[in-house]
């Protein structure tokens, strides 16, 4: 069973994502949210619902790739099962 405050991330991370189709980067999740880098990339992580998109480069070191984050919209309700 996931946490209160994990599940909260989740969704505030997952709501963000769905707001910008294109998808963002860990950065751009963590200073809309006022969350660290860290914190997106464990909520990232673990969701099932979160996928990366794409590889684009670092804006200060073009050389070095960074990932673009998606999310999935699913309208299953709440007391959906869930595999374990």
């Amino acid at each position: 069973m996931r946490k209160p405050r994990k599940e909260q991330a989740r969704k505030k991370v997952i709501a963000l994502l769905l707001e910008h189709p294109d998808g963002l980067l860990t950065r751009d999740i963590a200073a809309a949210l006022d969350v660290t880098d860290d914190s997106v990339c464990h909520v990232v992580k673990a969701s099932d619902r979160i996928y990366l998109d794409r590889w684009v480069p670092h804006r200060d070191q073009p050389r070095r790739l960074v990932p673009v984050y998606c999310a999935v919209a699913l309208n299953l309700p709440e007391d959906c099962p869930k595999p374990d």
